[in-house]
């Protein structure tokens, strides 16, 4: 099961001056809309002080793996916990965008947690989130979804092993994340499986893009195609995304999250995909599998 876990905002660290006794619980929510989505979840709670005490949910995941040489398929159960998230009752939620907005039920089952089936995401539109708490805290956050924007190499419906993947800027954006599914060719049974394992890795780039994938270069003989998800995220999505990965260096959440009175995320992304069949060029490798030699 997929599941998304937001920051938990215990952040007294990035603030020498501060003691932690004296701090107070704050707004924390999170919501992140895609064109790649025809549902919303807004998630609202509150950051933890000093005392509260946050419940640890655990986690058991089924994986299957197969072996893409032999055909052989492995299973394994992992078990994580992470903290659960700290929402809230009884919260108000309303999104909107230029035309009409909608009141967000709760999930009886998860505290504060907020849904709506039926709001398509649009590129351009800028969508604004109202939440009041139930003890009278109003939070206003807005998000302007990115442009559109193409995939504009490799051309036509192959890659190789020296090509690359490029897209030009989409207006509003400010990073891209980028993201594959690769399908893998099992010669000993003649069939093509998914590997469930996507990558995901956030790039930075304010402009025209291109990146270079050379780690299934090593793997072509048994890759048949790949499918790429390239994401223009918002200035609020690309912005919170960083400090998630950066917020060791002690970062100021503040210069990071774009929500007056709270912190967390209202952020948007446009997606588009592609789907390219792998032209192989393979060495004589005397019956020997190449990713073999690469890793000796």
């Amino acid at each position: 099961m997929r599941r998304v876990v937001p920051i938990l905002s215990l952040m007294l660290i990035g603030s020498c001056d501060l003691n932690p006794d004296d701090y107070q619980r704050e707004p924390n929510i999170y919501c992140f809309l895609s064109t790649d989505s025809t549902s919303v979840e807004v998630l609202a709670g509150q950051t933890a002080a000093v005392g509260d005490t946050i419940p640890i949910e655990f986690v058991f995941d089924t994986t299957v793996s197969v072996d893409p040489l032999t055909g052989d398929t492995s299973y394994y159960i992992n078990t994580f916990w992470y903290y659960a998230w700290n929402g809230v009752e009884d919260a108000r939620i309303r999104l909107s965008n230029e035309y009409s907005g909608q009141l967000l039920a709760g999930n009886s089952d998860s505290t504060g947690r907020f849904f709506a089936d039926s709001i398509r995401v649009k590129r351009g539109e800028t969508w604004t989130l109202e939440i009041i708490y139930p003890e009278g805290d109003t939070v206003f956050a807005q998000t302007t979804v990115p442009d559109s924007f193409e995939i504009t190499y490799p051309e036509g419906d192959t890659i190789g092993e020296e090509d690359s993947l490029a897209w030009n800027s989409a207006m509003g954006a400010a990073g891209y994340a980028v993201s594959y599914l690769v399908w893998f060719w099992a010669e000993n049974n003649d069939s093509i499986y998914v590997d469930t394992a996507s990558f995901k890795y956030i790039y930075l780039y304010p402009g025209e893009s291109r990146l270079y994938y050379d780690w299934w270069i090593t793997w072509i003989e048994i890759v048949d195609s790949i499918e790429f998800s390239i994401t223009a995220l918002d200035t609020n999505a690309c912005d919170y995304f960083w400090f998630a990965r950066n917020a060791y260096f002690y970062l100021n959440p503040d210069d990071y999250m774009h929500i007056p009175g709270a912190v967390g995320l209202f952020g948007s992304a446009t997606t588009v995909k592609t789907k390219r069949y792998v032209v192989k060029h393979l060495p004589d490798t005397g019956g020997i599998p190449l990713h073999m030699l690469v890793d000796k």
